[in-house]
């Protein structure tokens, strides 16, 4: 486990180094994005019944890009592929996450 200090340092060392917005997943601890502009964005997870973790780290990155290529905010995409990727690890196996589930639960949880 690296310490916040360490993520910090991290982070900005990337964002620096490929001069562009960083992300960093944190696994149950949830993500963190650094962007160019300086801000950082940390995003915890929601607590859930986790069945399995596969599949996660490929929803949050395609959740994101999705949610970036139509135009929203890095904060609101983050949010969105974070519970994206906590719906899909609700499930056993490798599954994708259905829109009308993300529909639903952003609905039900007035987000």
């Amino acid at each position: 486990m690296t310490s916040k200090d360490d993520l910090n340092d991290i982070g900005n060392e990337l964002k620096k180094k490929f001069n562009s917005n960083i992300l960093i997943t944190r696994g149950k601890d949830g993500m963190s994005l650094f962007l160019k502009t300086g801000k950082r964005i940390d995003v915890r997870t929601r607590a859930r019944e986790i069945a399995d973790i596969s599949g996660a780290g490929d929803t949050v990155i395609a959740v994101l890009s999705l949610a970036l290529v139509a135009g929203a905010g890095f904060e609101d995409a983050i949010n969105l592929s974070n519970i994206a990727a906590g719906l899909v690890v609700e499930k056993s196996g490798v599954v994708p996450v259905d829109f009308e589930e993300l529909k639903t639960y952003l609905k039900e949880n007035k987000l």
